[in-house]
């Protein structure tokens, strides 16, 4: 053989339908009994776990919306299900996906390392909230009507006791119980780079700038292994910075230096405790995932569907996460009985 050439191609995709008969027989007393259908089999026409499965996947990891996931159901995979039931199916499977979600809340509670973020999403034309805790194996999402504290209690009321929590300077992320918390250094970036230019270029805001790029760099941003000598260096540093306000008429920068002065024992928590990252960046990758389901999708038109979207996302996400077959882990979801919404 001189030559070996090769071409893969998709065979024309057709639904599989299983017809399932019941059964009666009646006794001498005249009782008659008939057998129930099999679990799962409950309407004159449903949809296999599969098809649900795959559902889930075009809603929460693809971003589709309603109508096209009807016309490629149709086109692709030549099952014609009505725009109602494109619907009802990730519902459906969202209550499945419940004792998953669950888990995952569970692992993120007891975690040593846990990133926290929100952003705003549109619910029937308001303003909402879709918020996420996560580390390096795991996503937890949730949808609140608030971006206050009673958003995080709802979902984590004993906060995170075992944990340093990664978060951005908010009050409501910053006032949550952890062990230990660590100020997003790439938030703190973004902001004195604005009072740089908005301040005319103060010693003191170039100065904490290198001061924070210095102590990532050893690492390049995870976990630093350097001296306790130059930790001690870099800590001593930031206490002559706060030891030296700026001039107060720059307002916006002395808001910024009393904020520096309340996070002083979060600014480097990372230097000491490993796994911890300086930055909310896996935080921030995770709660983007909403947006692009909005900007593809548009807003979702109730509380429900949002959180049906958290639930569903949060366990694709953690699917991922874990090197796992995104496709398999919510085919095999789809198999389970649906559970109380929550």
């Amino acid at each position: 053989m001189e030559k070996a050439q090769q071409t893969v191609d998709i065979p024309p995709i057709r639904a599989v339908w299983t017809e399932y008969r019941t059964y009666g027989a009646q006794c001498g007393c005249g009782c008659r009994t008939v057998a129930d259908f099999p679990e799962g089999v409950g309407c004159p026409v449903g949809y296999g776990s599969n098809i649900e499965g795959l559902i889930g996947y075009f809603h929460a990891r693809q971003y589709l919306p309603f109508k096209r996931m009807k016309e490629m159901m149709s086109d692709v995979f030549n099952v014609d299900i009505s725009e109602g039931g494109i619907h009802y199916l990730p519902a459906r499977f969202a209550d499945r996906a419940t004792p998953a979600y669950r888990a995952i809340r569970q692992r993120v509670g007891a975690a040593k390392v846990v990133g926290a973020d929100e952003t705003g999403i549109k619910v029937d034309g308001a303003k909402h909230w879709s918020w996420t805790w996560q580390n390096e194996l795991l996503t937890y999402m949730a949808h609140s009507q608030g971006r206050g504290r009673s958003a995080i209690e709802a979902n984590f009321p004993d906060g995170f006791p075992k944990a340093t929590l990664v978060r951005d300077g908010r009050r409501p992320q910053a006032a949550t119980p952890a062990e230990h918390h660590q100020t997003c250094r790439a938030h703190l970036s973004r902001d004195l780079n604005y009072l740089d230019q908005k301040c005319g270029g103060p010693d003191w805001v170039k100065d904490l700038r290198e001061l924070l790029r210095e102590a990532i760099e050893p690492g390049q941003g995870k976990n630093i292994d350097i001296e306790d000598v130059e930790k001690t260096k870099i800590v001593q540093r930031l206490q002559k910075l706060l030891g030296e306000p700026p001039d107060k008429k720059y307002r916006e920068l002395h808001t910024f230096y009393k904020r520096m002065c309340r996070e002083r024992q979060n600014l480097f928590t990372f230097l000491y405790i490993p796994q911890v990252p300086p930055d909310n960046n896996g935080s921030e990758r995770a709660i983007r995932n909403v947006k692009v389901k909005q900007k593809i999708s548009g807003q979702f038109k109730t509380e429900r569907t949002a959180q049906n979207f958290a639930k569903i996302r949060s366990v694709i996400d953690t699917t991922i996460k874990n090197g796992m077959n995104v496709l398999d882990a919510l085919s095999l979801i789809a198999k389970l009985q649906p559970q109380v919404s929550n």
